[in-house]
Order: structure tokens, then C-alpha cells, then sequence
């Protein structure tokens, strides 16, 4: 997989800009909207076999968040799932 600039801007959110590692740290009182999205993200990955899921940026209506499945960071908004090559920021 190719390091685009998608790639890179996605690896960094996850590494410096995650709002935490959960929902809950993310949102005060998430919605059940967010609660159910988040558990759905959350059993694709242990199904896959990813860890370390993040939130990657979250406002009033809706968040974006990643994890690592191999060599991948899987990035889900709120309507795309994306796979980028996963690229480490020291």
C-alpha cells in the first residue's frame, strides 16, 4: 500500500491528535447513535483480530476513529471505512 497523503494524515491523527481512547473520553454522554456505532466498530475489530482502537476526532454529530489490524490502520468516519498502510511518528 502506498503512503498517500491521506495515509499520512490518518496515521498522524490516530498517533498526536486521538481525543482518547475511548468513546466515553471522547463525549461526556455520548448518543445511543454513537454508543451503537462505536460498539459495532469495536466488534469488526476483535472479529479481525485489530487492537488499540482511538477516536480520532469527534464533534456534536459525529466522530471518526481508527485501529491496527497487521500492517494496516483502519480508519471508519461516519460514513467510509478506509485502510492505510500503518506509518509510525516518532
Amino acid at each position: 500500500m502506498k503512503a498517500t497523503k491521506a495515509a499520512i494524515s490518518a496515521n498522524w491523527m490516530y498517533d498526536k491528535h486521538s481525543k482518547g481512547a475511548t468513546l466515553w473520553e471522547a463525549y461526556e454522554n455520548p448518543s445511543r447513535a454513537k454508543e451503537n456505532a462505536y460498539w459495532n466498530i469495536y466488534h469488526e475489530m476483535a472479529e479481525l483480530g485489530g487492537h488499540d482502537l482511538r477516536i480520532t476526532g469527534a464533534n456534536c454529530f459525529h466522530f471518526s476513529c481508527a485501529y491496527v489490524l497487521g500492517d494496516k490502520l483502519i480508519y471508519h468516519t461516519h460514513a467510509n471505512r478506509f485502510e492505510y498502510p500503518r506509518i509510525i511518528h516518532q
